[in-house]
């Protein structure tokens, strides 16, 4: 083994963060001690490259200002237990609502990795992401993939080997959020609309409305005989 690494998994509840933990670590899982015994979460490992990982899978937040116990071990080890990599991972369908707690993570953390999960989910919706453009905006690495269908992933190890063998292992106790919530959530709603598009149907919209007119019984009959 030629190097050993600690990365966090933090997000939202719900953004597949388990499942990409799962698909990581396999087998190879328990739950650790962390800081002492105050913080308490799912430890598993892999390997990449000859170099050990070892992921610390955190309860899901919604915000750095916690409201219940789970929520409280998350960012206590945000805040005071050392990492090479810190992995945000959120929603690629929600991820207006995500880009919050990315930010506030952001800020209050060190060599952050935001990994956009789900990203097939977002295409059936018809949101498309740019994945560059955010990466710019956020200031941080960036990177889109689908946890449960195994799609990303080899990327997703090799951009996080990238990140800890250049990152320094810093104390994070001192650091602290430079703009309040309404600034995030302004911020997060800027970033948002400069990255993300959706699409609409409206160019069928009129081919749509003819047949439902034309295959109607009322009007598809008489449409017919004429």
């Amino acid at each position: 083994m030629e190097h050993e690494f600690t990365v966090s998994l933090i997000g939202n509840p719900n953004t597949g963060k388990s499942t990409l933990f799962n698909l990581l670590t396999g087998l190879n899982q328990h739950t650790g001690n962390w800081c002492g015994k105050t913080v308490c979460a799912a430890e598993g490992t892999f390997t990449y490259q000859k170099d050990k990982f070892t992921i610390i899978d955190l309860p899901g937040i919604y915000s750095m200002f916690p409201k219940s116990k789970d929520e409280e071990t998350s960012v206590h080890f945000i805040h005071h237990c050392k990492t090479d990599a810190t992995v945000i991972v959120l929603d690629a369908s929600l991820l207006e609502r995500n880009l919050i707690l990315a930010l506030q993570i952001i800020e209050a953390t060190n060599n952050a990795i935001v990994c956009i999960n789900l990203m097939d989910e977002a295409i059936k919706k018809n949101i498309f992401i740019d994945l560059k453009m955010l990466e710019n905006l956020l200031g941080v690495a960036v990177i889109g993939i689908s946890a449960r269908n195994n799609v990303g992933i080899d990327e997703f190890k090799q951009l996080v080997s990238n990140v800890c063998s250049n990152s320094r292992l810093v104390d994070t106790d001192d650091k602290k959020m430079k703009n309040t919530l309404t600034e995030l959530i302004k911020k997060s709603d800027t970033i948002y609309k400069k990255a993300v598009s959706i699409k609409t149907d409206t160019p069928h919209t009129f081919d749509r409305t003819l047949d439902s007119i034309i295959t109607s019984r009322k009007f598809g009959i008489p449409i017919m005989l004429l």
